[in-house]
């Protein structure tokens, strides 16, 4: 919007510029004088009215920081649930704490005005399943499914609607707050196909890439069994939901942060078998998973990740 305003201001300057060409050293007339005035009168009005512009734009961009700094402080919770994912081991082992935190952290924000009412619908559908799943046992994994079967079916689906396009809408302002990356990342164009021959024989499928927005962004290569996953995310998510209930896992040389670990991680997945190689970049958290059907896809993990590295 700032932007935008200014473009105004250079575009009356100029014509501003054409429209004083005349150095006629005539004597004005009436007629001279009143069009000068009333010229003096517009200039004036539309000076107000673009200096009027710059400060709301000013004023949005400020309530527009605080609120993405608040959603960046509220943890990782709010952010995943906001995003559509319920994403780590951690996340999935304690639901109802999950939702519970998210709901009080979305309590305590207040979003721009035009964001509110979608605000709104999203804090009543965390309320709906914090209440839902009281009391329900965390280990009881089918009442688990059948609490968030009966809250959903309570729901309009239009929230859910409502909620991704909230999600989208604040990736869109806040990407690059916290540690998040500041540009959005084209995941599948780390890899290419002839990087990938290693990994599909058969050749490499078209990548499915999806930016959940937030700094969260990844791409999926999936065929004849084989998968290859990279997933973004902002460092301090990376390490607090996946890493920290990680205790067996070795670390990889030459990647800041590298580590290798056992089974196929992503955002918001988890499935046994392959390796996934973790590390940090300027981009943020990377995860790089790798799963052949081989004994140990260890070693072509490790190589993926160094080229995504080298990519970033």
């Amino acid at each position: 919007m700032r932007v935008r305003a200014m473009c105004c201001m250079a575009a009356l300057l100029l014509l501003a510029g054409c429209g004083g060409a005349d150095t006629s050293a005539e004597e004005p007339t009436t007629a001279d004088s009143t069009t000068t005035t009333d010229a003096a009168t517009a200039d004036a009005a539309t000076t107000e009215a673009v200096a009027e512009s710059e400060a709301t734009s000013a004023s949005t961009d400020s309530v527009d920081e605080e609120f993405c700094a608040a959603i960046d402080d509220a943890g990782s919770d709010l952010r995943l649930l906001l995003d559509g994912g319920l994403a780590s081991e951690e996340v999935l082992a304690d639901l109802v704490g999950a939702f519970t935190r998210a709901a009080t952290a979305a309590a305590a924000i207040t979003p721009p005005e035009d964001l509110a009412g979608d605000w709104a619908v999203l804090r009543s559908v965390l309320d709906a399943y914090a209440t839902g799943l009281a009391g329900i046992d965390p280990e009881d994994g089918d009442a688990l499914n059948e609490a968030m079967a009966a809250v959903a079916a309570d729901r309009d689906p239009a929230d859910f609607d409502v909620i991704a396009q909230l999600g989208t809408e604040i990736g869109a302002r806040c990407n690059g707050s916290g540690d998040a990356s500041g540009a959005a990342v084209d995941v599948c164009a780390l890899l290419t196909p002839t990087e990938l021959a290693t990994t599909f024989v058969d050749g490499a499928p078209a990548g499915r890439g999806t930016d959940y927005g937030s700094g969260y962004s990844e791409c999926v290569w999936d065929g004849a069994g084989v998968v290859v996953r990279v997933s973004i995310l902002p460092i301090a998510d990376m390490e607090t939901d996946y890493l920290a209930s990680i205790s067996d896992a070795d670390p990889v040389a030459d990647l800041p942060g590298g580590l290798v670990m056992a089974d196929v991680v992503g955002i918001g997945q988890a499935s046994s078998g392959g390796r996934t190689v973790v590390f940090e970049s300027d981009a943020g958290g990377v995860m790089v998973a790798v799963r052949t059907g081989a004994a140990d896809d260890t070693a072509l993990a490790i190589e993926l990740a160094t080229i995504v590295a080298g990519a970033l």
